[in-house]
């Protein structure tokens, strides 16, 4: 007699839905304490773009006790229990959407999330992870090698009008570049970039 499987219905459409999602983007750092109203403004658009395509939306910001060590190298920030430490007002509407993630880091690098990690290699077939916010370096770098790792061919793409420009000097040095990492002027050009390697 046959019996109705609810695992294995469900693991059946969880399969459906990551073979489905093309497109992830991180955005890195919007804690209260780096709030920027210009910046939350490009970045509405660019999740807006990747929730009309299907994507899935990941926030990684910071969360440290006073004793970590980051905080005793940089100084104190982002401290839990402070109001400097939670995600601006504008990503918590985001939160409670479907096919969006929240991640916490002690580290200026939140590729080593374990939690992270999984979530990436359950999605084989992305074709672009986007990347925006503040102190991107690092994140990209480590995802770039990540993704070496565990042989995915995503495509890295920034764009620097949903990044702080404290980190110019790696964009316009190309020092990207070598790592497969894509940084364009801003959304327009993504658009332009999205379509000569075929991502959308």
């Amino acid at each position: 007699m046959w019996k109705y499987d609810r695992e294995a219905e469900f693991n059946k459409m969880l399969n459906a839905e990551r073979n489905r999602v093309k497109s992830f983007l991180y955005i890195l750092n919007m804690n209260n304490e780096n709030r920027n109203d210009k910046l939350i403004k490009k970045q509405l658009e660019l999740i807006k773009r990747v929730r009309d395509s299907f994507g899935i939306v990941n926030f990684v910001i910071d969360k440290h006790e006073p004793s970590s060590t980051e905080v005793k190298r940089e100084g104190s920030h982002a401290i839990i229990g402070t109001p400097g430490s939670d995600l601006v007002n504008e990503y918590k509407l985001e939160i409670s959407k479907p096919y969006t993630r929240m991640y916490y880091k002690n580290n200026r690098n939140g590729i080593y999330n374990r939690a992270l990690q999984d979530d990436i290699t359950c999605y084989k077939n992305l074709k672009e992870i986007l990347v925006s916010g503040i102190d991107v370096y690092d994140f990209a770098l480590g995802l770039s090698s990540y993704l070496d790792e565990v042989n995915m061919d995503s495509k890295i793409l920034i764009s620097r009008d949903t990044t702080d420009m404290k980190e110019s000097y790696f964009y316009l040095n190309g020092l990207l570049d070598d790592r497969g990492i894509c940084v364009v002027e801003n959304l327009d050009f993504l658009d332009q970039i999205e379509k000569v390697y075929k991502l959308k």
